[in-house]
């Protein structure tokens, strides 16, 4: 089963997530998947404050999580993004592939370096590449089965010789490895048949600020066989799905009925939020904190976006603070003080 808590504080969620959390065990750890490692650093920081100790947790990011989980059992072996970079960049270095590919030879050609020329440009080109091909695994996981043969998905085929390229060098790489890249994992599980992952205890999901598509199907996979809940972070207690993104700026501007930083950096938390609706039935459970009555323009800020209210009114205060330091060193000691 899948379950959704939103609210707009972080350390109201983590106390919701603590009460469902039973008594530490260190045979038995609580499996948290979190956004990054600082945040595993904050959580359990905060559970030994808490709970006087913080052993008995197992803090996994979320790629991690699914390389353990989807590949427990089975024979497939997950690739990850430097991994991938790696076998782009040694594709890279093959002159057979680089001849049939004019654009690639071109680029390679030119680097202005003595000796291996091209050496820093394969190594930037590779990374480049496999940081585009993990944001179509995460973004479009229906593109990556024909891209990991070379194919281009129908919605590529206007970009051309770009595109073809493009796929070309990662249908190699990828050929030349008995691996799938980690956010593939769910669709490479699905494909040799084998069932969805059965854990033995919930999990429970912290810190992600938004989540992509194909984090998502993983979850819902997940929860088909395990307890799965998740602790979103909204900024927004009301429905908010019909807010229009960046295209809609202008007219959002004129009919000044909402806050515009919804409409200008909300849409990943908005898509995620509606996903998670339908997939959820719209059984998502509050956890939202009410501020006090606002005395600065930045406590205004926030109660207006969580109320999904237009602004009424102005504070001669900001309730923000930019101090001014000449280096990092003292940008640290300020923060210290």
């Amino acid at each position: 089963m899948l379950r959704v808590v939103h609210g707009n504080r972080a350390e109201a969620l983590l106390d919701a997530m603590l009460d469902t959390i039973p008594a530490l065990d260190p045979f038995a750890p609580a499996t948290i998947v979190v956004g990054s490692h600082l945040i595993a650093r904050w959580i359990t920081r905060e559970v030994a404050f808490t709970r006087g100790i913080a052993s008995g947790l197992d803090l996994v990011t979320f790629d991690r999580f699914v390389e353990r989980t989807w590949t427990e059992g089975t024979d497939l072996e997950a690739l990850d993004r430097r991994q991938l970079a790696a076998a782009i960049a040694s594709v890279l270095a093959d002159p057979g592939v680089v001849r049939r590919l004019p654009a690639v030879a071109a680029y390679l050609a030119a680097a202005p370096d003595a000796g291996d020329r091209a050496g820093p440009r394969r190594v930037q080109l590779a990374d480049e590449l496999a940081r585009l091909a993990w944001n179509y695994a995460l973004a479009r996981p229906d593109w990556m089965p024909a891209l990991a043969i070379a194919k281009l998905p129908e919605e590529l085929l206007e970009l051309g010789d770009l595109a073809r390229w493009q796929a070309a060098l990662l249908g190699e790489a990828l050929s030349r490895l008995a691996m799938v890249p980690t956010p593939m994992l769910p669709w490479a599980r699905r494909r040799a048949g084998l069932p969805s992952p059965r854990l033995a205890t919930p999990v429970a999901v912290f810190g992600m600020s938004f989540l992509a598509r194909a984090q998502l199907e993983a979850l819902s996979d997940l929860s088909e066989a395990t307890d799965v809940t998740l602790f979103l972070l909204d900024p927004c207690r009301e429905l908010w799905d019909d807010v229009a993104g960046r295209r809609g700026l202008e007219a959002a501007r004129a009919a000044d009925d909402q806050p515009l930083q919804l409409v200008l950096w909300g849409r990943p938390v908005r898509d995620t939020v509606t996903a998670l609706i339908e997939r959820t039935g719209g059984d998502l459970d509050d956890c939202f904190v009410d501020a006090p009555d606002a005395t600065t323009a930045r406590a205004q800020l926030i109660a207006d976006v969580m109320t999904r209210a237009a602004p009424t009114r102005t504070f001669d205060a900001a309730g923000v603070v930019v101090h001014a330091c000449p280096n990092a060193r003292r940008e640290i000691e300020v923060v210290a003080d």
